[in-house]
Order: C-alpha cells, then structure tokens, then sequence
C-alpha cells in the first residue's frame, strides 16, 4: 500500500513539475516577447531619430550657405541698390516706369512680308530664258 502511495505521490509530483515547467516557459516566453517589441520599438525610435538628425544637418547646411551668401559684400550691396534705391558717388540711377506704359510709348514694329528666295529651276529658266 504504501508503495501505490508513494506512485501516486510520484505522478502527482510528476504532473506537478511538468505544469510548472510549462508555466515557468510560458512565462519565459511572454518576457521574451515583451523584451522582443521594446527592443523593435527602441530600434524605429532611434532609426525615426536618426532621420531627424540628417534633416537637421542638411537644413543647417542650408542655412550656413545661405549665411555666407547673406553675409557677403555683394549680397549687401544688391541690397542696398534694390531695396532702398541708393547709389554710388558718382553713379546715376536710371529709374524705368512700368512695363504697360513702357509697351505703349514704344514704336510699333511693322511686320514684314516673309519673301522666299526664288527657287533654283526658276533661276536657272532665268538664265536661258
């Protein structure tokens, strides 16, 4: 009797162990998950970063070129010219009025007839004739 006790016991230990693997590896396997999306989600912040960093350096790359061409003796000077009308000693501005009224003091062209050259036999028949 005590042996079929001691069976008894036996499987159920055996059972026992078993569903306590298999809950110790589903366990295992849903850390192993969970870790598995962190590390993915981790990965496409850093690649969505690393895009952002690019687009950062290729604007400021933008903005110190456009810098530089700001910042110049030629820029300033166009500028100058441009926007407040002003000149150098020695220099005069010419200030033109509007395109349309431009259009109408100007002469009007006459069209010409398009006149072809006389074509080759027809010279030739000149010539003989």
């Amino acid at each position: 009797m005590s042996n079929k006790l001691t069976d008894r016991i036996k499987d159920k230990l055996d059972k026992f162990i078993v569903y306590l693997l298999l809950i110790i590896f589903a366990l295992l396997s849903l850390s192993l998950y969970r870790n598995m999306a962190r590390i993915t989600k981790s990965k496409s912040t850093v690649d969505e970063a690393g895009e952002r960093v690019n687009k950062l350096e290729n604007e400021k790359k933008e903005l110190e070129a456009r810098l530089s061409e700001v910042s110049s003796e030629y820029y300033i000077e166009k500028q100058i010219r441009d926007k407040l009308n002003l000149t150098k000693e020695g220099e005069i501005m010419v200030i033109l009025p509007p395109e349309d009224v431009l259009r109408k003091l100007a002469p009007k062209e006459e069209e010409k007839e398009a006149v072809l050259p006389d074509p080759n036999w027809r010279k030739w028949i000149k010539l003989f004739i």
